[in-house]
This record gives structure tokens, sequence and C-alpha cells, in this order.
């Protein structure tokens, strides 16, 4: 069986796929990708260096400063939180369409790459460990990923990245897998045994990044935003999240996949400013509402 076939014998990223090291033997790859394809699947991250200037950092800064609202303590649009400041900032966009970025995703998923959402920060999240997939995911699995990029220098003091490190290869996860519903008063201490059984099996690691550094990591690497130990610190930084093409995109939290329901993503790709399809394997799909924000899929 030649490596194409293989290549798409699995609907699954290949750097994903139970055959990794078969079809990554028979790649023509030169050296530099061959070591970010074996981090990636390896470790579920790679770090990119010198993503940015200093002065491509300060810019974004600058830009979306206006956009916090001093007045809002949590939410998409904050104090410290900007969800899609892509639409009103070109240095936002400019980051979340790098190519760069682009490039390392096609080499990684083998299909052109969506940038669909941006988060802007001003100050460490705080947020517990967590997989993307439990909170926007797609069929097929796994063909979705974000890119952390640091606008300033990151320390101990103003809440570093944290993430476990090859977590991405355990199976994907929902609240139902904890035995809870989302309102389950007993969902937290499912969620912090789990959180420490975590921490014994995966090496715990923080990205203490540089100015200017991104961390590109799988939809199911398990990462959350580390404490805040110097009170008032700014940790200035974008996330950018990317799906695929060729795919639907749905929110597990209000989805029943065993049974076909879907609460359907409605997404624009931050590239070209229009509206995504859903579909599979190349065929558009049609959405049948069925009630509660769900849908049903058909071609």
């Amino acid at each position: 069986m030649s490596s194409v076939q293989i290549d798409r014998l699995m609907n699954v990223p290949w750097v994903e796929s139970p055959f990794f090291e078969v079809i990554f033997e028979n790649k023509e790859l030169d050296e530099e990708s061959r070591q970010f394809v074996r981090q990636y699947h390896d470790q579920g991250y790679l770090v990119v260096d010198d993503l940015l200037s200093s002065e491509e950092c300060d810019a974004i800064i600058e830009q979306v400063g206006p956009l916090y609202n001093p007045e809002v303590p949590d939410g998409p649009r904050s104090r410290h939180r900007l969800q899609d400041a892509w639409v009103e900032s070109p240095s936002v966009k400019a980051l979340a369409t790098h190519p760069r970025i682009l490039s390392l995703l096609r080499l990684f998923y083998e299909r052109e790459p969506i940038p669909f959402q941006t988060l802007n920060f001003s100050a460490g999240t705080q947020q517990p460990a967590h997989s993307d997939l439990t909170h926007f995911s797609c069929y097929p699995e796994r063909y979705m990923c974000g890119a952390w990029v640091a606008l300033e220098d990151i320390s101990e003091d103003n809440g570093p990245l944290l993430y476990y490190v090859g977590s991405h290869r355990l199976p994907v996860l929902s609240f139902a897998d904890f035995g809870s519903s989302v309102d389950d008063e007993l969902l937290h201490a499912r969620y912090d045994a789990f959180l420490k059984l975590l921490g014994e099996k995966f090496k715990f690691e923080k990205f203490h990044a540089k100015k200017g550094q991104c961390l590109i990591w799988s939809s199911n690497l398990w990462h959350g935003g580390d404490g805040i130990k110097k009170q008032g610190s700014t940790r200035h930084s974008q996330v950018s999240h990317y799906y695929f093409e060729n795919c639907f995109y749905f929110n597990p939290l209000n989805s029943t996949p065993p049974l076909g329901q879907y609460e359907l993503k409605d997404i624009v790709n931050v590239t070209t400013g229009e509206k995504v399809k859903h579909s599979f394997n190349g065929n558009e799909m049609t959405a049948t509402n069925i009630g509660n924000n769900r849908s049903t899929l058909g071609f």
C-alpha cells in the first residue's frame, strides 16, 4: 500500500493518524519540516520563534486597546478579553492569517486552514486546563487547532500558558464522559480529580514565552492559564483558532452526536470574510432545524 493511499485511509489529520509512523517514513519532507512534524505528533504542540517583530506586537496592542470594556468584568468583549477584534484591527487579522502559521498548518493537516476566531487578552486568563474540543468541535474530529502569540515577554509573574505534553493523544472527552452534565454540582469535583490524574500521566509545562513567539497546539492538547503572581501585571497575547476545509463545525455543549443532533457553528473565514459552508468529504451539507438551536444534517 502506497503512502498516498495510507494518507487517505482515515478521516483524521495525518499527524494524529494511528499509521503516522508509516506515513511519516514515506513522506518527502525537508529536515526542518520533519522536525516540526515529529514534535507536533509526539508532544501536541510546536513553538515558532520570532513570528512577530516587537513593532508588530506593539501595533496589535495599540489597535485593540480602545476595544476593551473596563465596565464589563467577563465575557466576549470585556476588560481583559476581546473576541474577534480582527473585524476592527488590521494587525489582529494579519496575525490570524500569518503566512508562516498557515504554511505550518497545511503541513500538519494537509487541508486548507480556516481562521475563524481571534481572542486578544490584556491579562492572564488563569483558565483551568481544558481541551478546545470541549468548546468547539468539528467532524471529522481533530481538524481544529489554535495558535497563541505572546505580545510581550511572559514570566511566572503574569500567568504563563500551561499545558500537558502529549495529552492530545487522549480520547476526545465531553462532560458526559465525566458522568456529569454542564450544570451538575459534582462536575467540578470530578473535573479536579481528572486534572490530578492528568498531571500524573503527562508532563506539565509552562510556556515562558518571549515577545513575538508563537505556540501552535493540537485541538485536544489540554492547556490553560497559570495563576497571576504579580497582581495588576499585563499579559498581552493573541489566540487565533483554526478549522479546516471539508468539515462541519459545531458546539459540543449543545450537541448529541450519537443521535445526529448538532448545534452548528456558522463561521466566517477571517482570510476571505466569507461564511463557510458545512461539508463532509467534499459534499455540502444541508441542515434541518429541530429546535433548541439543534439541527440534523444530510446531503
